[in-house]
């Protein structure tokens, strides 16, 4: 945890800095979005090419749901979450790190991760859900990056 902070504060950008209001789940976005959109695949296909070998993998997309234990709409139902599967917390960090370091400029807006969750812009903070997600990150996108990101664009940014 301590670790995430500093290397999010030694960032060349400053977390305070960054404007990306979250989207939450509309319902016409709900009536429009019956699947995984290109963006959330793209980055999905991303993290998988280099953290496969470390033993991530597809924990899933679109699931229309509530969120676990409250009455709202989960954002998988919109096709705009990711899961990714983890098999320890090392390799969970790194992930962690790898999506909220090039937030700004990879579409993440919300990361939940082996008890807490951030928020670009926003400290870490202790996340009190139902599911801690230990085995896996919970990955958001905004709008723009789930219905344009690719995989060409995401090589730029992590160039």
């Amino acid at each position: 945890f301590c670790r995430w902070r500093k290397f999010l504060s030694q960032s060349h950008h400053k977390q305070k800095d960054i404007n990306m209001n979250y989207e939450p789940v509309t319902p016409g976005e709900l009536a429009a979005h019956r699947g995984p959109r290109p963006g959330v695949i793209a980055l999905r296909n991303f993290l998988l090419f280099f953290f496969a070998n470390a033993g991530a993998r597809d924990g899933g997309i679109y699931n229309p749901r509530t969120v676990r234990g409250r009455n709202t709409p989960s954002m998988h139902g919109t096709g705009r979450a990711l899961d990714i599967m983890v098999p320890d917390k090392q390799t969970g960090d790194l992930i962690f790190l790898a999506v909220a370091k090039k937030a700004p400029w990879n579409g993440v807006q919300y990361v939940i991760w082996h008890g807490h969750s951030w928020h670009p812009g926003e400290a870490i903070r202790r996340y009190t859900g139902t599911n801690p997600h230990t085995d896996h990150l919970h990955i958001e996108l905004t709008n723009k990056a789930a219905d344009t990101m690719t995989v060409d664009w995401l090589g730029k940014v992590y160039k």
